[in-house]
């Protein structure tokens, strides 16, 4: 046996997961234990592995978890709600793929009181503007282009203290859409908390707490 080309002369030796190991000059390949997480993002972690500014990520919220994963449905640092960890990339890119257009559903409050004409604007698609990342003589370029979101459905839920609450439905997720599509019609975001993502709840998760899912809802992310 040799570990990343190198003859294994002892038992019980601890090797990295990427190693290469192979018996008799053939290659081998480990069964990884495959992870699937809930967990509600609180407000101020950002769903990065580390971050240069210091900033407290989802990841020091994950205790007791060995493997490395990473997150399906990024929230910003002010938002709030349910994200997905795992360490299956196919069913990470299938989930983030535009092509599958995704259900990821709202919960959103307001500043102010937005008309039934701007809600029928943002539910019809509204233009914005979002961040692009190119490379240009082999260095990264960031820009601003205009888009022109998809359809969303939106629905008031209440009223408080001159704010409104809605529910919004969204199948993208460019970078701070929603808070970007209320500025445009001159309300701004308050609290943004996801709710549900490719048919997964939220349900009663606190705020920085977390669960594995139940094979069900394995079966029911990997049929979309």
């Amino acid at each position: 046996m040799t570990v990343g080309g190198i003859p294994l002369l002892e038992c019980g030796v601890n090797v990295d997961e990427d190693a290469v190991i192979a018996i008799d000059g053939r290659p081998i390949e480990i069964q990884k234990k495959t992870v699937y997480i809930a967990m509600n993002k609180p407000c101020g972690y950002v769903c990065t592995v580390s971050d240069e500014l210091g900033r407290r990520t989802v990841y020091d919220l994950l205790t007791d978890i060995d493997e490395r994963l990473f997150t399906i449905g990024r929230l910003d640092k002010d938002s709030e709600g349910l994200i997905l960890l795992t360490n299956d990339g196919d069913l990470a890119q299938k989930l983030l793929s535009p092509k599958r257009k995704i259900e990821k559903n709202y919960e959103v409050v307001v500043r102010g009181v937005p008309g039934a004409n701007d809600i029928k604007k943002l539910s019809g698609g509204i233009t914005i503007d979002v961040e692009i990342s190119q490379t240009k003589q082999n260095k990264p370029v960031k820009s601003i282009v205009k888009y022109h979101t998809k359809p969303a459905k939106i629905f008031e839920i209440g009223q408080k203290q001159g704010d409104m609450k809605l529910s919004m439905i969204i199948k993208e997720g460019k970078k701070r859409q929603i808070r970007k599509m209320f500025d445009v019609i001159g309300h701004e975001v308050i609290k943004l908390k996801r709710v549900k993502f490719a048919g997964i709840e939220l349900g009663d998760l606190r705020p920085g707490e977390f669960r594995h899912l139940s094979e069900d809802e394995v079966r029911s992310l990997c049929s979309l």
